[in-house]
């Protein structure tokens, strides 16, 4: 997520990104509305449910995404 611990070392947050299913950095709005979301009523039939916020980390390396 950019944050000002994230401002000085953008090289490195870029390179660790560049693979990842959504190749950027997540922005802090975008973590706020998931977590208003999940605060909502709108999640009322949410259940002990997981919401992973890591623009495709877990999937691993995405194949040629930098061909």
């Amino acid at each position: 997520v950019r944050t000002p611990m994230t401002e000085p070392d953008a090289e490195a947050v870029a390179a660790a990104v560049r693979d990842l299913a959504i190749p950027r950095i997540a922005e802090p709005e975008e973590i706020t509305r998931l977590v208003l979301f999940v605060a909502s009523d709108e999640a009322s039939f949410s259940t002990g449910s997981e919401f992973i916020a890591d623009g495709g980390s877990l999937l691993g390396p995405v194949p040629g995404a930098n061909s």
